[in-house]
């Protein structure tokens, strides 16, 4: 079994990877979470206790809306909760679709598992990242060389690099 506070760290490790200011915090109300904050977006990750989801989530939510308000800005408007529960059962199917509908005050991640599960979950934070420099020695070196640092499928990423080596384009077939 995944223990939340394992799928918490790899939160913290990808929104790093991912360029994320990410700062751990004591909230009275939750306990220990992690803000992450780009210019663009603002990110709470909570660990989820099993009893009284739907209320912890509402006073998680409460809180994330109150740090963005101290400091307004255009990331006011992006606002993220990312739910680490301790282990993915069936029995948290419709509460994921319901926390997943739900976007009013900020959209709600629920995430578990080990960190290929939590970074697929994460995934829709990862766009906003700020785009790498690239150097123009060898750019399609450099593109390879940041494609495996974010763990992209290694015969994938070689497939497809090979095929815009030789054409232009990137084909996978």
């Amino acid at each position: 079994m995944i223990r939340a506070a394992d799928a918490l760290k790899h939160c913290r490790a990808i929104l790093e990877a991912a360029a994320y200011d990410v700062e751990a915090r004591e909230v009275d109300e939750l306990g220990p979470v992690l803000i992450a904050e780009t210019l663009y977006a603002l990110v709470m990750a909570v660990a989820v206790p099993e009893e009284g989801i739907e209320r912890f989530v509402e006073d998680a939510q409460a809180a994330l809306t109150r740090l963005a308000a101290v400091h307004p800005s255009p990331r006011s408007w992006d606002l993220y909760l990312v739910l680490v529960l301790e282990e993915d059962p069936a029995r948290y199917d419709t509460l994921r679709e319901s926390f997943d509908a739900d976007t009013r005050y900020a959209r709600k991640l629920v995430v578990t598992g080990d960190r290929a599960r939590v970074e697929r979950s994460l995934r829709i934070l990862l766009p906003i990242r700020p785009v790498p420099e690239i150097a123009l020695a060898d750019p399609l070196e450099e593109v390879r060389s940041e494609l495996k640092r974010a763990e992209i499928d290694v015969d994938l990423l070689e497939t497809a690099l090979s095929s815009f080596e030789r054409t232009s384009e990137v084909q996978i077939p």
